[in-house]
């Protein structure tokens, strides 16, 4: 593969090396209809204004597709708008529902020569949807890079300045960061069928010149001295685009402060986040809440009417530049009326606007309330400035690379299914898959007499992941306690009665059970031979325990429970709206409680008593006996 240096591009730091096949030092434009304009011209306005004044790529685009006929006349337009289509539809998909990153791979490490670090192999997506892909690994001299970056070349266009280093920049311990950017490259040129009239650049197709329209003139975009003739000649046309990528480096990015404060605090939330949503409506409101006039005892009635009057037009202009989905708020703010100060007597008529302020905070209240779920539906990502994607960070000191570090300078891992898995299984999640793997065996493959045995010892789900999940064998228990709850009663008492097993109990199902009257409950329960520990919670003053929750109590009531099992009883009044198995830890909680309320009864009753224990040998002679005070 060669290797292919490339001028710095002037708005940008330090873009050294394309590396993949047959790639120029200018990479050539996308893939289009052929015509001045594509065929998706309709572009939507960003969800969220560009930071950096200029956009990396386009926002949200209106696509459309080429339908075909028989009959019809295919052009190259109809051709490209078909491959322009679904690239669109590609780089859609993959920034609005995957988001960019780094997917896989792309890990940055030393290499045997000095100066130069390896690219491991690996894709990416960029911010502007497109698909980056390193087949094997590329080494990369990020010295020369820098060295590039620090002496830039003279640059002839009107490019915005850019960031020049020190003079002896070589000399201090300097940061840098490796970027991969997606490039195209047209290949394969060739002369078309048709001859066309065009002036001569005198270079030939090696020069990589081609037809930028589809009118008959067309022009090339050869570095070569153009001819002054005007002659009959073929134009060059690309057969295939090289999708590949460009290696640079650039600065690494100041450190900031991510701490964020509301209520008009300083924030640093990045833009797209719900922080950010949720900071741009509640940032005023917030300040406006804060800001409600008290109209304390002894204000004048005219001081009092314009600090109401202010407060009611504050609170207008902020309702009016935030997004809201109650739309009576501005309604009940319009319906205000601030009366001027007349013959009213002054408290009256300062009670009346303290009424009247209050009314003005409610509504700033519900606006909060309105703001808050309205930041919780996520709006199009922001557009992005810069397509490049940071790779790794490296450190170097007098043209040595001293460190390389992936993390904190702005390397984004997409988070992927595959990520996921790969991370959860440092906490054992790949050892769990396995085991739920030979549990779902046990079941569904296995001998029907272990799975009776399986589901007959099985405790109630509460119970289960109450404890420790540390052990396979505590995750085959909560694996086939899931599977009682939703076989039921029934089945596991008919498993039950095929197994000859000591630890086998009769199990009954509770959900018919919510709703009854508690001592109905209590008898049906003696009644089917349920002997545990009952504990009954009076839930009648619980705020938590609202009509949607009681209405859930029967679904989420244990349909396997077994007889020998602990049970908490919750009731609201003189019925009972929910059943849960008591854990462990529940019940050996009760137990402490318990026993804490006995030690406390027993010191009430012996008051300050000192109980006299003697010492477990004999004390010396004129020695006090051991004593010791409840």
């Amino acid at each position: 593969m060669p290797r292919i240096t490339a001028t710095p591009q002037p708005s940008r730091p330090a873009k050294t090396q394309v590396r993949t096949a047959n790639f120029q030092a200018t990479a050539a434009p996308r893939a289009t209809t052929g015509q001045s304009t594509p065929a998706y011209t309709t572009t939507q306005p960003p969800a969220q204004p560009c930071s950096c004044g200029c956009a990396a790529c386009n926002g949200l685009e209106c696509l459309d597709r080429t339908r075909f006929f028989a009959g019809q006349l295919l052009s190259e337009a109809d051709l490209n708008n078909e491959q322009s289509y679904w690239l669109a539809k590609s780089r859609l998909h993959n920034r609005y529902l995957h988001g960019w990153g780094i997917v896989c791979g792309l890990q940055v490490s030393c290499n045997d020569c000095d100066g130069w670090v390896t690219v491991n192999p690996g894709y990416a997506i960029d911010p502007c949807g497109n698909d980056i892909i390193v087949c094997a690994g590329q080494s990369f001299n990020v010295l020369q890079a820098i060295q590039a970056c620090c002496r830039p070349k003279p640059q002839s266009d009107c490019s915005p300045l850019r960031y020049s280093p020190p003079a002896n920049c070589q000399d201090a311990i300097q940061t840098w960061c490796i970027t991969i950017e997606y490039k195209e490259q047209s290949s394969r040129m060739v002369t078309p069928l048709q001859q066309t009239s065009t002036k001569s650049s005198g270079c030939g197709c090696g020069c990589g010149g081609g037809k930028t329209g589809a009118s008959t003139q067309t022009s090339t975009s050869c570095s070569c001295a153009a001819a002054s003739s005007t002659t009959a000649t073929a134009a060059c046309e690309a057969t295939r685009i090289i999708e590949g990528f460009q290696l640079g480096v650039c600065q690494a990015p100041p450190a900031t402060n991510t701490s964020k404060g509301y209520g008009g605090g300083s924030t640093t939330a990045k833009p797209g986040s719900f922080d950010y949503q949720f900071d741009l409506c509640y940032t005023s409101l917030d300040a406006l809440l804060k800001q409600q006039p008290s109209l304390a005892a002894g204000i004048s009635d005219q001081a009092a009417y314009q600090a109401a009057s202010q407060y009611l037009a504050s609170a207008k202009s902020a309702l009016a530049a935030v997004n809201s989905t109650d739309c009576q708020l501005s309604t009940s703010l319009a319906a205000i009326q601030i009366a001027a100060p007349g013959t009213t007597p002054s408290d009256v008529y300062i009670k009346a606007l303290q009424g009247q302020v209050k009314q003005i905070a409610v509504t700033l209240f519900a606006a909060v309330l309105d703001c808050l779920c309205f930041s919780l539906l996520p709006p199009c990502p922001a557009e992005a400035c810069d397509q490049r994607l940071t790779l790794a960070c490296v450190t170097v000191k007098n043209g040595q690379i001293i460190d390389i570090c992936h993390f904190g300078g702005g390397r984004k891992q997409l988070i992927s299914f595959p990520v996921l898995g790969y991370w959860l299984s440092i906490f054992g999640l790949d050892t769990l898959l396995g085991t739920l793997g030979d549990a779902l065996e046990k079941i569904c493959c296995g001998d029907i007499s272990t799975i009776s045995g399986l589901l007959s010892a099985a405790s109630a789900q509460g119970e289960v992941l109450s404890s420790s999940t540390g052990v396979p064998a505590a995750f085959n228990r909560a694996m086939f306690s899931s599977v009682a709850q939703r076989l039921g009663a029934a089945a596991v008492n008919t498993a039950s009665s095929n197994e000859q097993t000591n630890y086998q109990a009769q199990a009954l199902d509770l959900r018919p059970l919510v709703g009854l009257d508690s001592k109905a409950v209590l008898a049906t329960l003696a009644s089917n031979g349920l002997s545990g520990d009952f504990t009954s919670i009076d839930v009648s003053s619980d705020p938590y325990w609202t009509d949607a929750a009681v209405a859930a109590g029967a679904s989420s009531a244990p349909s396997a429970f077994r007889a020998t099992d602990p049970l908490t009883i919750y009731t609201k009044g003189s019925a009972v709206v929910g059943f849960k198995a008591t854990s462990p830890t529940e019940v050996l909680s009760a137990q402490v409680a318990k026993l804490q309320q006995q030690v406390s009864d027993l010191q009430t009753q012996i008051g300050g008593t000192t109980i006299n224990v003697v010492g477990p040998g004999k004390p010396e002679s004129g020695d006090p006996k051991t004593t010791r005070e409840m």
